[in-house]
């Protein structure tokens, strides 16, 4: 057994982000304190929708709103880059400064699905969060800079659970809790979004944990790290 047994197929996967851009736009209430994001999900799944009975399509996705934080106002920008058959699953959401710092990027987050691999540096987490990062072509389109994050720091990447759309925007806007944000995470649409995700997401992470610890195979030389890091 792996960290990413049961892991849901790339087209499944794809197909659930379709279903939670139609979710969201069926139900344009949940996302009305943010009429920018709002507009972009129903740009995306109109633009995605006659895709996902396709075989092989990439999901790609980017907005940015504003949104108070800490008692003043910031550009957020959110991203999705899910290409092939898993061999880029990425998602990110970034905070841009205020007054003269207004164009610069003061907070970046990552988080990826990395299968492991023989071919790089150094051994990953499969699921993991990184700080900083490179910034995509969106950020640079809009003039936004990385210089103060030293984005050419790749480390460290830090075990995290899988995320995917409807959970990064859960993080978000639970941890960037304003009355627009508590709204929205307080509403039984909002919950039920998450709740589904979790069940078609996260269960299957912590119960392949759940399970390794409960095995034979956990001991001095498997610990839940190496396990986290892929290994078996």
């Amino acid at each position: 057994m792996s960290i990413h047994h049961n892991q849901p197929t790339i087209d499944l996967f794809k197909k659930n982000e379709v279903k939670t851009l139609e979710y969201l736009t069926t139900r344009g209430g949940l996302l009305k304190n943010f009429p920018n994001l709002s507009q972009t999900v129903n740009l995306a799944y109109y633009n995605f929708h006659g895709k996902r009975n396709q075989r092989a399509f990439d999901f790609l996705f980017h907005a940015d709103f504003e949104m108070t934080v800490e008692k003043s106002s910031h550009k957020i920008i959110v991203g999705a880059n899910v290409t092939g058959t898993y061999s880029l699953c990425s998602y990110f959401f970034a905070i841009a400064g205020n007054n003269e710092d207004e164009n610069r990027l003061i907070r970046k987050f990552h988080f990826d699905f990395a299968l492991p691999s023989t071919n790089v540096r150094q051994p990953v987490p499969v699921y993991h969060l990184q700080y900083g990062g490179k910034i995509s072509p969106e950020i640079e389109k809009m003039g936004l800079t990385s210089e103060k994050l030293d984005h050419w720091l790749s480390l460290p990447r830090l075990n995290f659970p899988p995320v995917n759309l409807a959970i990064m925007l859960d993080i978000l806007f639970c941890e960037l809790r304003v009355e627009e944000t508590r709204e929205i995470v307080e509403s039984d649409d909002w919950r039920a979004l998450i709740y589904d995700n979790e069940r078609f997401l996260s269960k299957n992470y912590f119960d392949n944990i759940h399970n390794h610890v409960n095995s034979r195979a956990y001991r001095k030389e498997l610990l839940i790290r190496d396990f986290c890091y892929g290994k078996t």
